[in-house]
């Protein structure tokens, strides 16, 4: 009855796909010729609430990942379903379509020859990408149609973004450092009998971490799919912040996730063409939140993330920022009202903009976390309050004192 449980029955059929031999010719081209038979004629149907439709899609995708040389010959016939795909109202229809696209976009940047190599390919290549973009444009102005245009310019962007650079961007929104860096700055081994409570026993290896970060799908830079989103780069971000004032939840978190991706990718042009309204914005949503419970916690880690692609060029708008912020530092001579009102998804989310603000004006930040370090302190000893402290003691010199200090009055 829903995505995650339509996926889980169609995974061992990835993995047979991956078998060659009778097995391969028996299995892969009869399953993948009825997934696409069945979506065509879900599409020409328009049965948004058909989990065939659901089950087609996963397998498609499925077959991107595990049987790539049998997939790409089908590549056409993919972008033009996935791009009538996305238009479906159900939100697990379009997130099982994204998967799919990200799987294969993941193929076509694979397999993308340099432009030295073969300039004819190449442009065969970029095609598929300025197929989707069009595509994305077209639902991007029309408002029952946004999300899906969100949705695919999100992956886009993934795909002209290097694998460092989308791995830092993951990571940024994950947390901070994976080690517990509580006790190195009081100078305590985090092993010893007395503290092994708070030792991290879970940590994942690097490897196994990107892995998990770029998704079963994987990912792959692009250097088509970059050029193109950087010559549509204005256009596309101001059909994006036109729809600032949707009310839509779900659309509001679909704008945090994409507008910070937009200043990561060309963060110049971003800061020329909408910095300021995308701040005007994401502080107003932020505001708006802190008077109910609607709104989406993530606009912390939005604005997070575009601070620390301007670096210190966000310094001037330090003040209005840390007026959202204020409201989830609590007060020490009212604890009770912080108990009662405590939320920790959006604890931790503040705290992550904490940290990515550090991370990007370094000992300038001094000035503006001074005041709250002491009400941080009375704050419940989590993973993200450390991880926050640890990134404050590295990149802020100046907060080192304070912490130790209350760190040591709580133990």
């Amino acid at each position: 009855s829903s995505g995650i449980n339509a996926e889980w029955p169609l995974r061992p059929g990835g993995r047979f796909a991956r078998a060659e031999g009778n097995l391969y010719d028996r299995f892969i081209e009869p399953v993948m010729g009825r997934a696409f038979e069945l979506l065509d004629e879900r599409v020409k149907l328009k049965e948004s609430s058909d989990y065939r439709k659901m089950a087609a899609i996963l397998t498609i995708r499925e077959m991107a990942i595990n049987a790539p040389t049998f997939f790409f010959q089908k590549l056409d016939r993919f972008f033009q379903l996935i791009l009538i795909v996305l238009r479906d109202t159900r939100k697990e229809i379009r997130a099982a379509a994204i998967a799919a696209l990200r799987a294969s976009l993941t193929l076509v940047a694979q397999r993308e020859p340099s432009f030295e190599e073969s300039q004819d390919t190449g442009h065969v290549r970029g095609f598929y990408y300025q197929q989707l973009l069009d595509g994305a444009i077209k639902m991007l102005d029309r408002d029952d149609e946004i999300k899906g245009g969100i949705m695919i310019i999100i992956e886009m962007l993934r795909c002209a973004a290097t694998r460092s650079e989308l791995l830092q961007y993951e990571e940024n929104c994950a947390g901070g450092p994976e080690q517990n860096n509580l006790f190195n700055m009081i100078g305590v081994s985090p092993l010893t009998d007395e503290n092994r409570l708070f030792a991290d026993n879970n940590i994942e290896t690097g490897e196994n971490k990107r892995k998990n970060i770029l998704g079963e799908e994987g990912h792959n830079y692009s250097k088509e799919c970059a050029s193109i989103m950087t010559r549509n780069f204005v256009k596309v971000g101001e059909l994006i912040l036109r729809h600032k004032g949707t009310k839509s939840a779900e659309t509001q978190f679909l704008l945090t996730e994409v507008l910070p991706r937009l200043a990561a990718f060309n963060h110049v042009d971003f800061q020329e063409h909408f910095l300021v309204d995308t701040f005007a914005y994401l502080t107003a949503l932020a505001k708006a939140g802190t008077k109910s419970s609607s709104g989406s916690p993530t606009v912390f880690l939005a604005i997070g993330q575009i601070a620390f692609s301007m670096q210190e060029r966000i310094i001037c708008y330090m003040e209005n920022i840390f007026t959202v912020i204020k409201p989830y530092i609590p007060n020490p001579r009212d604890m009770n009202r912080y108990r009662r009102s405590h939320n920790p998804v959006v604890e931790s989310n503040v705290l992550q903009l904490i940290s990515l603000l550090a991370k990007a004006t370094k000992e300038k930040f001094y000035s503006a976390i001074s005041e709250f370090l002491d009400a941080m302190m009375v704050m419940n000893l989590s993973k993200s309050l450390t991880n926050c402290l640890a990134v404050l003691y590295e990149y802020v010199p100046d907060t080192r004192t304070k912490i130790q200090d209350g760190l040591i009055s709580i133990f």
